[in-house]
């Protein structure tokens, strides 16, 4: 699954072994990546913050099209 807008893009797939979803964010601003299992998003640090609410944000979105495509 993707999503993207003028700052980020986001892609997201399955970890089997961890039984979790993987989101990986890059910020096209800043040239940073980050990949974060569902479970560690709303640990993500404050120097992150403006990628941790755009995930925060689209976290419906995300999860139901993955639910959808398994």
């Amino acid at each position: 699954m993707n999503i993207s807008t003028e700052r980020f893009d986001l892609e997201t797939t399955f970890d089997p072994t961890m039984n979790q979803l993987i989101i990986n964010v890059y910020d096209k601003l800043n040239d940073r990546t980050g990949s974060f299992y569902e479970k560690e998003v709303t640990n993500i640090p404050d120097k992150l913050i403006e990628m941790k609410i755009f995930i925060i944000h689209n976290w419906s979105h995300i999860k139901n099209r993955h639910l959808y495509r398994l």
